[in-house]
């Protein structure tokens, strides 16, 4: 069986998507990793389709200054707040 040629552009290695998205380095691995921008790994080499990084940048655009908040998710609760309700679910609700 032959392999299918990409015609498209080349994979783009981790620091051209940090150029790209002007991102730390480790801020694109750690995206990479928890599958919030897709990634291909090879071994230890990990590369980006260029059509993943600009619907990457489309899904975080702003508009009028208002976040497309369809796929993002929304702090609403303060920290002290979010330690109590984590303290409830640790604890269960017998304790509280």
């Amino acid at each position: 069986m032959a392999m299918e040629m990409r015609s498209e552009q080349a994979l783009q290695s981790p620091a051209e998507v940090v150029r790209h998205l002007g991102m730390s380095r480790s801020n694109v691995y750690h995206l990479a990793t928890v599958g919030s921008l897709p990634s291909i790994k090879f071994g230890k080499a990990v590369r980006f389709d260029p059509k993943d990084v600009e619907r990457f940048i489309q899904e975080h655009r702003r508009v009028k200054g208002k976040a497309d908040v369809k796929n993002q998710r929304i702090e609403t609760h303060t920290r002290k707040e979010r330690n109590d309700e984590e303290r409830v679910f640790q604890a269960g609700p017998e304790r509280y």
